[in-house]
């Protein structure tokens, strides 16, 4: 089928199909806000082979972000076996000298080796498959006053196009705590790459290239209104708005004008050249046009940003729920499966429950891989910093309670002393 989604003219074309390979190569974060991606599939008389598929975009060489994604994306082929029946990473192995693709799964050089953390995931995983699904679900409750999600600079970027920005403006409750100053200020903004020019009241990107970036120096916003104006001049894109800019190298934007000035979309930056789509790429209701002013508005709120293009609503962000579960039972022995995925930055202190059975044994396993960050990785030096570790859970019950670490996988085993093969 190609890289993508399976394609449904090619499928519904053919007089038979046994199996349809569907290759997925997804960037960060992919996998949380489609984790109904299997469940909308229809279904027929054919089977899915996922025959490649890596969270490969925004997770360096394959850190414990791409692990977490990946663990999401198994999760949701488990859930949905009946269509899914084999799925297998791809590329498996890298000579670290002759890197040729950005994100494989078992690194070696002419004496070493080590596998990523998604490779130990991918194991742990398959060690704790399922036979029979179970009805599962995570809830989290929502809090009532939550903090910030979207603390951090703001900047102006472009990538291929030459764009000029200017009246830019930060509210906060009805005051103006921000108002550029192009003439008398020009040292307010930091240029991090790209050679921006400042004339009158406008910055300007006129050179080609990507990530083009600009920085306001020594500012910090968490809940406001982002106000500028923008003028496409020539080139591939249009506009693009970095804001949580947390350095600089890391950060989410608003691009208006993606895909050759046909679509909009949020996406997040890391390394400085990552770049991984965080919402599903939108289509513009009209191409930017050249030479004339847009004004752009960006609503920042606490877990929620919307972007205005002339006062219209282009798109929303919200950052999709990363506190995922599924469970099943391995039929050799009757155990429970409970597979938990916790994708934030906190822990989460939750309530296991189990309904439909009446005891558990007293003691469990849990299986736990985390990471004190996402952005960090195993090594050839260090090859197995990152690992799965296995723990015994006491006084089991059918309602347990269970602190959930940040940045983790964790797959329980829970015995039942009713089960009879």
């Amino acid at each position: 089928m190609g890289i993508g989604d399976i394609n449904r003219n090619t499928l519904d074309s053919m007089h038979a199909v046994d199996i349809a390979d569907e290759h997925a190569y997804k960037p960060a974060g992919w996998a949380f806000s489609h984790y109904d991606h299997f469940d909308k599939y229809k279904r027929g008389a054919w089977d899915v082979y996922v025959g490649e598929y890596a969270t490969n975009n925004g997770v360096g060489a394959g850190n414990m972000k791409a692990a977490l994604s990946d663990a999401a994306y198994i999760m949701g082929m488990e859930r949905n076996g009946d269509l899914v029946k084999m799925s297998s990473y791809a590329p498996l192995f890298e000579n670290v000298n002759t890197r040729h693709w950005p994100v494989n799964l078992i690194n070696f050089d002419a004496s070493r080796s080590f596998g990523r953390i998604s490779y130990y995931l991918i194991k742990m995983m398959n060690d704790h498959r399922a036979d029979q699904n179970f009805a599962a679900g995570a809830t989290l409750i929502k809090e009532a006053d939550p903090q910030p999600r979207f603390t951090g600079g703001i900047g102006l970027a472009t990538w291929d196009t030459q764009t000029d920005y200017k009246d830019i403006q930060v509210i906060k409750n009805g005051q103006v705590i921000y108002q550029s100053d192009l003439i008398n200020k020009k040292d307010e903004w930091q240029h991090i790459v790209g050679g921006w020019e400042v004339s009158d009241s406008v910055i300007a990107m006129k050179q080609e290239g990507p990530q083009r970036f600009a920085l306001l120096k020594g500012q910090s916003f968490d809940t406001y209104t982002l106000k500028l104006k923008a003028r496409r001049n020539s080139g591939y894109n249009a506009f693009i708005i970095p804001f949580a800019v947390k350095d600089n190298k890391t950060m989410l934007r608003a691009h208006i004008g993606s895909w050759v000035n046909q679509n909009c979309v949020f996406e997040s930056v890391t390394n400085g050249f990552d770049v991984a789509d965080v919402s599903v790429q939108k289509r513009l209701p009209a191409q930017i046009a050249t030479g004339r002013w847009y004004e752009i508005t960006l609503e920042v709120g606490k877990e929620k940003v919307d972007c205005y293009l002339d006062g219209q609503l282009l798109m929303t962000f919200e950052q999709p729920q990363q506190f995922l579960a599924i469970a099943g039972r391995d039929e050799k022995n009757g155990d429970i499966i409970v597979k938990v995925v916790n994708g934030q930055a906190n822990a989460v202190n939750t309530q296991l429950q189990l309904t439909g059975i009446t005891s558990v044994g007293k003691q469990a396993t849990i299986t736990t891989l985390t990471a004190p960050s996402e952005e960090l990785e195993n090594s050839l030096d260090a090859p197995e910093k990152y690992v799965p570790r296995e723990s015994k859970l006491e006084d089991m019950r059918t309602d347990y309670p269970l602190k959930v670490a940040p940045f983790s996988i964790n797959i329980l085993r829970i015995h039942d002393p009713a089960w009879k093969k």
